[in-house]
């Protein structure tokens, strides 16, 4: 099968709910990336991007070293695109990010804000998203929330709807991170909205870490 469409299929497993089914097109991915010579190819952009994004979805046990060397080899090659650049860049900030790599992220943070205002090709997510979410494993929570709004009015007017419920989740959780219990009204909103979203998408993955968030404000 095609890279594009297991990339593709291993996040919509997971944001399903089907972490099993999800985990076992990911070997595929991998699989068909080791095949591969080493070189510029989506054969390894998109493990470097796809694997810390279902990270990031599902809090799945998958292997980030490899995302890395796959990103790593994308940049190393002279024939890079931008396109694929772009993708490898976001997977090492994404990587960084889970790992509560500070300093990697920033460095990417450099490379990504010329792209801010757009979403990945395939609708890999937003670009800003990923900023924010950089900021916040750097501490810069007012940048953060600078790139979730205009993640949020990029997501509106393109009617992409399941980037939406990511970024209003996210958004919500970096209050809970910076503000604790003292900003819940704004973050519980915001939840509700990832909550509807999801319900009417089957994102039900995001849906029950929503609904354990929005409880936890609750409480």
């Amino acid at each position: 099968m095609d890279c594009r469409l297991l990339s593709s299929l291993v996040l919509i497993e997971y944001q399903a709910g089907d972490h099993d089914e999800g985990s076992a097109v990911l070997n595929r991915l991998l699989d068909v990336m080791k095949q591969e010579e080493d070189g510029a190819d989506l054969e390894f952009a998109l493990p470097a991007i796809t694997v810390p994004l279902v990270v990031h979805v599902a809090s799945a046990d998958s292997d980030l070293t490899a995302a890395r060397e796959a990103a790593k080899t994308v940049l190393s090659a002279e024939s890079a695109t931008p396109s694929l650049t772009l993708r490898a860049r976001a997977g090492l900030a994404l990587t960084a990010v889970a790992q509560g790599d500070a300093s990697e992220a920033h460095e990417q943070y450099e490379y990504l804000v010329p792209h801010e205002g757009t979403m990945l090709y395939g609708g890999l997510g937003s670009v800003d998203r990923i900023l924010a979410l950089i900021c916040i494993v750097t501490g810069r929570f007012e940048d953060a929330d600078a790139h979730f709004k205009a993640a949020e009015n990029f997501c509106r007017m393109a009617c992409y709807w399941p980037e939406l419920a990511w970024m209003t989740h996210d958004h919500a959780t970096s209050f809970m991170l910076r503000d604790g219990q003292n900003n819940t009204q704004g973050a519980i909103a915001m939840l509700d909205e990832t909550n509807r979203i999801c319900e009417d998408l089957g994102m039900n993955t995001l849906e029950e870490k929503a609904r354990s968030h929005r409880a936890l404000l609750a409480a």
